[in-house]
């Protein structure tokens, strides 16, 4: 069975809440130290708390999402080659991280005889993909590219003025904009594009979107 799972977000510490918490209110409290970000106490409180949650004995593929701007890259690395050691991890990936900061984390492994990344995962659509840097270092060093949100969120999955809201699509729509896709005059085109295809040829959007 494969399992995956990523750590670094903040999420309330309460047994009734496993809210996300914003990012810049954690990192500047005294009230969220450990609970989010990638050092090891964080790293190892999180794997634990998977496997207890999954009821499994480890994690085929734990991914780090997103940069630890705090901590330093040897102690991010560091207690990611000792939770492979440990047996809780099977292999570690990245997902949301710049090509330069993927870079050093796999050079400071590969310095020091720890466990390197086999994964990289990143925005990879038709509104919003990286491929100048992060698609060929990856190719080069032989590692893995998993596509994060194919459809954009759903917006490629239907037209732009889609008369169907819902809870849902509330939900996306604020999160399309505070990441700042599927707003823009060149997005709706290319949306408008997906469409057209569709039309043309009697499928889906969400086909054309994974295509």
């Amino acid at each position: 069975m494969f399992i995956k799972t990523q750590c670094s977000s903040w999420v309330d510490g309460s047994p009734k809440s496993r809210a996300r918490l914003y990012r810049e209110k954690c990192a500047a409290s005294k009230d969220f130290v450990n609970q989010g970000g990638l050092p090891r106490k964080a790293l190892f409180s999180a794997v634990d708390a998977s496997l207890r949650r999954l009821g499994v004995e480890y994690i085929d593929l734990l991914q780090i999402h997103s940069f630890d701007y705090n901590t330093p890259v040897e102690e991010i690395m560091e207690p990611l080659h000792d939770l492979v050691n440990s047996d809780k991890v099977r292999y570690i990936g990245a997902s949301s991280v710049w090509t330069y900061q993927f870079a050093m984390m796999q050079f400071c492994a590969e310095k020091n005889g720890w466990t390197k990344f086999i994964s990289m995962q990143n925005h990879y659509n038709l509104l919003c993909r990286e491929e100048r840097e992060m698609k060929k270092f990856c190719n080069e060093t032989g590692v893995g590219l998993i596509p994060w949100a194919p459809p954009c969120r759903g917006y490629i999955a239907r037209p732009v003025s889609s008369p169907q809201p819902s809870d849902r699509t509330a939900v996306e729509l604020k999160m399309g904009r505070i990441l700042s896709v599927g707003q823009t005059e060149t997005d709706h085109a290319i949306i408008n594009r997906v469409e057209e295809i569709v039309q043309k040829k009697g499928w889906k959007m969400s086909t054309v979107a994974l295509a």
